[in-house]
């Protein structure tokens, strides 16, 4: 597989196909425009973390968009704290060959590797407000004194539109204000963007579907 110019029959006779884990298939089943925005986030990550050596995901489910980090990155280690999500990702991203993939509770992670850059994706929403604290503890123990962390998450004013599955879910999401409020007990500096569907921008805090918080310079 040297060659970077590969027929499809090939490619086929050295990956064989390749299936989408039972979460991102019941997704696409339900709502296939869903992944322009997963992939999308991804993007914006990638290109954030683009030529770092050592770049680690906490809670990376399926690892369907962390593909396009490593693509970027010297190396990606990938931890989630479901079984089922490292069995798919293991299986998914298995010629992947510059990704780890770690069952781990993230938040009693303690790595002898300190990262250039955490980054957390869709999770912190899913967090119960007494555990963010440990979780950004956890954020800052693995992270290099000059390393950075970025943190994805559905706004608060957007869950009016979410759906019922989601809703259910969706036990933290906060506003532009309370993210940064947040973070700024981690990091000094704290920078904010706001995401519609897929368009990454500066735009009012109340009018964004998505925010990505970027913070460097841990306390």
């Amino acid at each position: 597989m040297k060659n970077k110019y590969i027929t499809e029959a090939e490619y086929f006779n050295f990956n064989k196909n390749l299936t989408l884990g039972v979460n991102y298939s019941e997704i696409f089943s339900r709502d296939p425009k869903w992944f322009t925005f997963l992939f999308s986030r991804y993007k914006f990550v990638s290109k954030l973390v683009d030529g770092l050596d050592n770049v680690c995901e906490f809670g990376s489910g399926e690892g369907l968009g962390s593909s396009l980090i490593s693509q970027n990155v010297k190396k990606l280690t990938l931890y989630d704290n479901h079984e089922n999500n490292i069995i798919e990702s293991k299986r998914f991203l298995k010629n992947r060959k510059n990704i780890k993939i770690e069952l781990q509770d993230f938040f009693e992670l303690k790595s002898k590797t300190k990262y250039d850059a955490i980054y957390s994706l869709d999770v912190l929403e899913h967090i119960n407000k007494k555990q963010e604290n440990d979780f950004y503890k956890s954020v800052c123990a693995n992270l290099k004194k000059d390393g950075f962390f970025i943190v994805g998450t559905p706004s608060i004013e957007f869950q009016k539109y979410a759906n019922i599955k989601n809703k259910k879910f969706h036990i933290n999401c906060k506003s532009a204000k309370d993210l940064k409020k947040l973070s700024l007990k981690f990091f000094k500096n704290v920078f904010i963007f706001g995401m519609n569907d897929e368009i990454v921008h500066s735009g009012a805090g109340v009018m964004n579907n998505y925010f990505f918080c970027l913070c460097t310079n841990k306390i």
